[in-house]
C-alpha cells in the first residue's frame, strides 16, 4: 500500500511539474520564446500534451509547446532571433521549430498572428489550408476552418499549398486561400486595417465616483480592469443580462474592448450608444480615440470637439481631446483639456496621471510631481501613474528608481508602450544600450503607429551603428506621422555622419518647418528631455556644406525665440569658429551653452575653449570638430576622441578628449598640442621674414554635477602655454621693427551655477579667476638696445549673475558682472625701468527684452550700464571713475517662411580684461555686439540684413553694417568701419554643394596719424564640395582678394594695394560606423606670394593676430578617431 502511495505521489507530482510552467530551467534560450506582453490569459501545453497551464509575463515557452490565447486576450512573443509574434484572442499555435540561424516553423491551427522582424528572416507558417514562407520583416496571417489570408507590410511572402502559389509584396493587395483551392491575390485598399486588433488604444474608461449609483457587477468589472484583470472584467460584463446592459454598461465595455484591440466589438457598443443618443459624448470620445490609434488624426480631433459640444461636462470628451491635441503636437492645448477632465472627474486617478504626463512633457516638473502624487493617492496600482513617476525619476537622473517604477508599470499593464519606452531609456541611461534598445523595440511593436517611439528606436539603432535599420525606422515614423519633426531631426544627424550633408540639411529644413520654422532640437512631445540629441552639433551640417552664414541665421532665429536653449548657443558657437573677428562671441556662446546644459557626454575641445589661437584658423586645422561623433543617447559610459595633424612647415599637433557620464556627474578631460615653424613673408627684415613659428599646449578639465533636476553646478580648469613669433601681416612695411617672440602662460578657473526656479525662470551665476603672464620680446633697430622685453602679470576676478525668463510672448534678461584686474608691468631688459602696477575695477549691469509682436516680429530693447575705475601706482587716474549707458534696439521680422529681415542699432564698449567670456547676450537681432577692440574704446553700431530661401536647395542673403569707434578719452571718433556681405548657397544635387560670398570691408580713420587712413578690402570666395555616399568628400575653394590702403606720413599721401587669387583643396574619407575621419588638406595650393593686411589690427592682445591667408603653401594630413 505504501508503495502504491509513493507511485501515485510521483505520478501526480510529475503532472504538477509539467503543468506548473517550470520550462525556464529546461528550455535553452535558442529554442524558446519569451512572453513580452500579455493582456488577459494564455494557456500552454508542454510539448503539445498534458494539462494546459497558464503562463505569466516574461516566462519562456519552449519549442514544441502549444499556445492558445483565451477570449478577450492578446499576447506578444519574442522568438530566439528577436523576431516578434503577436497573437489575437482565440489563436492557437505550435512552436514547431525555433532557430536563430535557420528558419523557424510555426504551426497555426486557428486565429490571427502578426510577425515582425528587424532584419529579413526566413520563417515558415503552416496551417491546414495554406503555408507561408516570408522573406521579409512584417506580415499578418489569419486562418479559420474555411479560409486563410495573408497581408504583407514589409518585404515579401510566398503563399503556397499543393494547388499553387503566389508572391505577395507590400501594397493594396493580399493573398486569400479558400480550403482546397490555390492562393489568389485580392485587392485591399486599407491593408493596415487587418491588424487594427494589434494597435494600442489609450484608456478612456468613464470611471465612476464612489457616490455614483451603478450596478455592482459593473463596478467590480471596472476595478478588475483597472488592476490588469481585463479578461475577468470583460467576462463579468458579457455575463450581464440585457436588462442590466444600460448605456453606461456599453460605455464601459466599449472602452475595455478597445484597450484589448477588439475595435469591431467596441464599435458595436459605440453604435448602440449612438442609436440611443446620437449626441452621446462618451461614444464620440471612444470614436476619437479609435481614430487616433488608427492614424486618422484629423478625424480624431473633429470627433473629440463634437463630444465636448455634445456634453461640456464629460471628462471622457476632454480626455479624448487631450489625446487628439497631443497627436497634433499642441501640448499646451492637450494639457488644458486634461485639466478640464481632472476638474470634472477629481476622483479618477487616470486624469491626474494623464495631467502629470503632459506637464512633464512640457517641462513642468514640479507641477507634474504634484499631479502624480494626487494620482498615486487615488490609485497607486495604475500603470499610467507608475509610468509618469518613472519618467519623473528619469528626469531627476535617479535611474535605479526609474528602472524599478517602469518595471512595476509593465507588470500592471504589459500592453502599454510608454513604460516600455521609459524602461528602455532608463537602461540606456544606465549604460546598457542593447537591453534598452530591446525594450524600445517592444514599445514600437505595442504601438506601431507612434512615430515618436519609432524615432527613438531609429536613434537606438543609429547609436549601435546599425544605420540601415535606423533609416527604416525614421522612414516609417515619417509615414506614420508626416507632421512630427522628430524623425526628420534624427535622420538629419544620421545622414550627416554618413557623409550625406545635403540630404541632412533637407531633413533639418523639414524639421524646422514642422516646428514653427525654428531650428529644432527636440520633439514637441517628449516625456524625457532628450538632452543628448539636443546637444548634438547641427552647425556641423552647415559647416560641412560650406554654408556657415546660413547656419548663423538659423541659430540666431532660434535664440530669439528661446534664449535658454543651450543647443542653439552651442550651434552658434560652433558656427563662429571659422569666422574671423568672432572669438569673443564664440567663446561667450560656448560658455552660455555650458552654463545652460544639463549633464551630457558631448566633449569640450580644449582648443575651442581658449581665445588667441594664432594661425590655427588660417591653416584650417581648427576646423577639426569632435562634434561629428557626439552621442544621441545619454548613458553611464566614457567616450575617447583622438585627433592628430602633421604637415609641411613643421606642423605637428594632437588633441585628445576623454568625456563621459557617471550617474549625476559628467566630465570632459582634454589635452591639445600644436606646433609649426611657420610661413615665410615676402617682405621685411631677414630676421622677421621667417619669424612666424608658434607652439600651443592646452590642458583642460570640465566637471558638472546635477545636484537635482533644478540645480546644476560646474567646475572648469584650463592651463595654456603659448609661444609665437610675429604673425601679423601688412601691406605696408616701413619701420625696421618687429616682435621677435611672444610668450603666454595662463591658468583659468571657473565655477558655474544654474538654478531652475521654474520651467520659465533660471538664474545663472559664474565666477572666473585667471592668472596670466605674458612676455613680449620686441626688436627696434632705431633704438639702443634694439631688443626690449616687456612682461605683464595679471590677476583677474570676474563675478557674473543673470536672471532669465522665457515665455511665449517675451524673453527677459537681467544681469550684472563685477570685475577686478591687478596688473604688474616690468621690462627686465631695461635696467632703468621701474616696475609698475595698476588696478582696474568695475561693474556692468544690463537688461534685455525680446518682445514677440504680431506679424511674426520679434523686437529687442536693451540697456547696459558700465562703471569703470582705474588707478596707477595706487593713484586714481584723470577721467576716472567713469560711467556710461549703452542702448540696444533690434528687430527680427519673419515676413514669411522664406524671408527674414533684421535691423539693429546699439552701443557698447570693450572691457579692460583679457577674459573674453561672458554670459551677457552676444547679439542683438542676430548682429554680434562684442568686438575685439582696444580696451575702453566705445562704439555705435548700425546694421541691416535680409535672408531668403529661394527653394529647398538655394539660399541667399545680404548684410550691411557700420561701426563708429570712439577713443576712451574724450569720446573722439577714432575710425569708422563699414562692411557688407552677400552670400549664395546652392545644392544642385545630393552629392554637391556650391557656395559663393562677397565680403567688403572699409576702415576710414578721419585723423591724420602714422596709421593707415583708409583700408578697403574685397574678398570673394567661391567653393564647390562633393560628398560620395561611400564616405569620400572633396573641397575646392578659390578666393579672390583685393586690398588697398592709403596712408599719411608727414602730410604726404602714399598708397599700397594688393590683388591675388588663392586656391585651397582637400580630400577626405569618413571611416565606417563613425569610427573617424581622415583627410589631406592644402591651403594656398599654388604657393602664391602676396602681401596682405590683417583685418584685425586694432586689437591690443598680441595673441589675437591670425590671418585669413598666408603667402606660402601649407599641406597637412589629419586623422580623427572615435573610441
Amino acid at each position: 500500500m505504501l508503495n502504491l502511495v509513493v507511485v501515485l505521489l510521483i505520478f501526480f507530482a510529475s503532472l504538477c511539474w509539467s503543468a506548473g510552467g517550470f520550462a525556464d530551467s529546461n528550455c535553452p534560450k535558442e529554442s524558446s520564446a519569451t512572453l513580452i506582453s500579455l493582456q488577459g490569459k494564455v494557456l500552454v501545453k508542454t510539448s503539445g500534451k498534458g494539462i494546459p497551464h497558464e503562463v505569466k509575463l516574461n516566462e519562456k515557452i519552449c519549442q514544441g509547446d502549444l499556445l492558445s490565447t483565451q477570449p478577450n486576450s492578446r499576447v506578444s512573443l519574442e522568438l530566439p532571433g528577436n523576431e516578434i509574434l503577436r497573437l489575437k484572442e482565440q489563436t492557437e499555435i505550435t512552436l514547431a521549430e525555433l532557430n536563430i540561424k535557420t528558419a523557424s516553423i510555426i504551426k497555426i491551427a486557428k486565429g490571427f498572428l502578426n510577425f515582425i522582424s528587424r532584419k529579413p528572416k526566413e520563417i515558415k507558417i503552416e496551417s491546414g489550408i495554406t503555408n507561408a514562407m516570408p522573406l521579409g520583416t512584417e506580415f499578418a496571417f489569419n486562418v479559420d476552418e474555411a479560409k486563410a489570408s495573408v497581408w504583407v507590410y514589409e518585404g515579401k511572402v510566398k503563399v503556397f499549398n499543393q494547388y499553387g502559389s503566389v508572391i505577395i509584396e507590400p501594397g493594396n493587395s493580399f493573398a486569400q486561400v479558400e480550403k482546397g483551392q490555390a492562393p489568389k491575390v485580392q485587392i485591399d485598399i486599407h491593408p493596415r486595417d487587418a491588424v487594427n486588433w494589434a494597435l494600442y488604444y489609450p484608456p478612456l474608461l468613464p470611471y465612476p465616483a464612489k457616490t455614483n449609483e451603478i450596478d455592482g457587477d459593473i463596478r467590480l468589472a471596472i476595478e478588475d480592469y483597472r488592476h490588469g484583470q481585463v479578461t475577468a472584467a470583460l467576462t463579468r460584463l458579457d455575463a450581464l443580462p440585457p436588462p442590466k446592459q444600460s448605456p453606461y454598461f456599453h460605455k464601459v465595455r466599449g472602452a475595455m474592448r478597445l484597450t484589448v484591440g477588439q475595435d469591431e466589438l467596441a464599435s458595436e457598443d459605440i453604435n448602440t450608444l449612438l442609436a440611443i443618443n446620437p449626441n452621446d459624448a462618451e461614444a464620440m470620445a471612444l470614436q476619437s480615440v479609435k481614430a487616433l490609434s488608427q492614424n486618422h488624426k484629423e478625424d480624431a480631433y473633429t470627433l473629440a470637439n463634437k463630444a465636448i459640444t455634445a456634453d461640456p461636462q464629460s471628462a471622457s470628451a476632454y480626455s479624448a481631446l487631450s489625446y487628439a491635441e497631443q497627436g497634433r503636437f499642441q501640448l499646451d492645448k492637450a494639457l488644458a483639456a486634461t485639466k478640464n477632465a481632472a476638474k470634472l472627474a477629481p476622483h479618477d486617478a487616470m486624469t491626474f496621471a494623464r495631467q502629470a504626463e503632459l506637464e512633464l512633457a512640457l517641462g513642468l516638473s514640479s507641477d507634474s510631481e504634484q499631479s502624480a502624487q494626487r494620482a498615486l493617492a487615488l490609485d497607486a496600482n495604475l500603470e499610467r501613474t507608475q509610468t509618469v513617476t518613472g519618467f519623473s525619476y528619469l528626469t531627476q537622473m535617479d535611474t535605479d528608481e526609474a528602472l524599478q517604477t517602469f518595471s512595476q508599470a509593465i507588470q500592471l499593464d504589459s500592453s502599454a508602450p510608454l513604460p516600455r519606452l521609459g524602461l528602455g531609456l532608463a537602461k540606456i541611461r544606465d549604460g546598457n544600450l542593447a537591453e534598452g534598445r530591446k525594450d524600445i523595440e517592444i514599445a514600437s511593436l505595442l504601438d506601431p503607429n507612434n512615430s515618436l517611439i519609432r524615432s527613438y528606436l531609429g536613434k537606438a539603432y543609429y547609436e549601435e551603428n546599425r544605420n540601415p535599420l535606423a533609416e527604416d525606422q525614421f522612414t516609417l515614423a515619417k509615414e506614420r506621422d508626416p507632421k512630427d519633426p522628430t524623425p526628420y531631426f534624427y535622420d538629419a544627424l544620421k545622414k550627416q555622419t554618413e557623409n550625406r550633408p545635403v540630404e541632412a540639411l533637407k531633413d533639418l529644413q523639414t524639421a524646422m518647418e514642422l516646428n514653427d520654422n525654428r531650428a529644432v532640437y527636440r520633439s514637441k512631445q517628449l516625456l524625457d528631455s532628450d538632452r543628448a540629441a539636443r546637444g548634438a552639433s547641427l552647425a556641423r551640417i552647415y559647416d560641412n556644406l560650406g554654408f556657415q552664414q546660413r547656419g548663423v541665421v538659423e541659430a540666431i532665429s532660434s535664440l530669439q525665440t528661446d534664449p535658454t536653449n543651450y543647443s542653439a548657443h552651442r550651434f552658434l558657437s560652433d558656427t563662429y569658429v571659422t569666422q574671423p573677428g568672432r572669438e569673443t562671441a564664440q567663446l561667450s556662446e560656448l560658455l552660455q551653452a555650458k552654463m545652460l546644459q544639463p549633464i551630457n557626454i558631448n566633449p569640450v575641445q580644449p582648443h575651442l575653449s581658449v581665445s588667441q589661437r594664432g594661425l590655427l584658423n588660417a591653416s584650417g586645422i581648427a576646423n577639426s570638430s569632435f562634434q561629428d561623433f557626439t552621442r544621441v543617447f545619454e548613458g553611464n559610459r566614457p567616450q575617447l576622441l583622438v585627433s592628430g595633424v602633421a604637415g609641411n612647415q613643421g606642423i605637428l599637433g594632437d588633441e585628445v578628449v576623454l568625456s563621459g557620464i557617471a550617474n549625476k556627474f559628467s566630465y570632459s578631460l582634454g589635452q591639445f598640442h600644436y606646433q609649426t615653424d611657420g610661413f615665410t613673408r615676402p617682405y621685411g627684415p631677414p630676421e622677421d621674414k621667417n619669424n612666424t613659428a608658434q607652439q600651443h599646449d592646452i590642458y583642460h578639465g570640465f566637471l558638472q554635477w546635477a545636484i537635482n533636476d533644478r540645480i546644476n553646478t560646474q567646475f572648469e580648469y584650463m592651463n595654456r602655454k603659448t609661444q609665437q613669433g610675429s604673425l601679423q601681416q601688412t601691406l605696408n612695411n616701413i619701420n625696421e621693427n618687429y616682435t621677435e617672440r611672444d610668450f603666454l602662460n595662463e591658468n583659468s578657473y571657473r565655477i558655474g551655477l544654474n538654478i531652475k526656479l521654474s520651467n520659465v525662470d533660471k538664474i545663472l551665476a559664474s565666477y572666473i579667476h585667471q592668472d596670466i603672464f605674458t612676455r613680449n620680446d620686441f626688436i627696434d633697430e632705431e633704438v639702443e638696445p634694439p631688443r626690449t622685453t616687456h612682461d605683464i602679470s595679471e590677476d583677474i576676478n570676474i563675478y557674473e549673475v543673470q536672471y532669465l525668463r522665457y515665455s511665449i510672448l517675451y524673453n527677459i534678461f537681467f544681469g550684472s558682472s563685477i570685475y577686478s584686474l591687478k596688473q604688474d608691468t616690468n621690462e627686465p631688459s631695461n635696467p632703468w625701468f621701474t616696475p609698475s602696477f595698476s588696478d582696474r575695477d568695475g561693474h556692468r549691469e544690463y537688461a534685455y527684452f525680446n518682445i514677440k509682436l504680431p506679424r511674426n516680429i520679434i523686437g529687442t530693447v536693451g540697456l547696459s550700464y558700465n562703471y569703470s575705475d582705474k588707478s596707477d601706482q595706487g593713484i586714481h587716474l584723470k577721467n576716472y571713475p567713469k560711467a556710461m549707458l549703452f542702448p540696444k534696439i533690434g528687430l527680427l521680422w519673419n515676413i514669411d517662411k522664406k524671408i527674414k529681415l533684421r535691423f539693429a542699432y546699439f552701443q557698447g564698449n570693450q572691457r579692460p580684461i583679457t577674459s573674453l567670456q561672458t554670459i551677457e547676450p552676444t547679439q542683438v537681432a542676430g548682429f554680434n555686439q562684442f568686438f575685439d577692440d582696444k580696451i575702453d574704446r566705445s562704439f555705435s553700431f548700425y546694421g541691416g540684413a535680409i535672408d531668403k530661401i529661394f527653394s529647398s536647395e538655394c539660399f541667399a542673403g545680404f548684410e550691411l553694417s557700420r561701426r563708429e569707434v570712439f577713443n576712451d578719452i574724450g569720446g573722439v571718433l577714432k575710425y569708422i568701419k563699414d562692411s557688407s556681405r552677400a552670400y549664395v548657397n546652392w545644392m544642385p544635387s545630393d552629392q554637391f554643394s556650391i557656395s559663393a560670398q562677397y565680403n567688403f570691408f572699409k576702415k576710414h580713420e578721419p585723423l591724420p596719424s602714422q596709421q593707415p587712413r583708409i583700408l578697403s578690402a574685397h574678398i570673394v570666395p567661391v567653393e564647390i564640395r562633393y560628398f560620395a555616399p561611400f564616405g569620400l568628400f572633396t573641397k575646392l575653394t578659390t578666393t579672390y582678394v583685393n586690398q588697398e590702403m592709403d596712408v599719411v606720413f608727414n602730410s604726404q599721401g602714399n598708397s599700397n594695394a594688393s590683388s591675388f587669387f588663392v586656391l585651397d583643396a582637400s580630400v577626405g574619407y569618413r571611416l565606417p560606423n563613425r569610427k573617424g575621419i581622415i583627410s589631406i588638406e592644402a591651403k594656398n595650393l599654388l604657393d602664391k606670394k602676396f602681401r596682405y593686411e590683417d583685418l584685425r589690427g586694432d586689437e591690443t592682445n598680441i595673441f589675437f593676430n591670425s590671418s585669413l591667408f598666408t603667402p606660402q603653401r601649407t599641406i597637412f594630413g589629419r586623422i580623427t578617431l572615435n573610441f
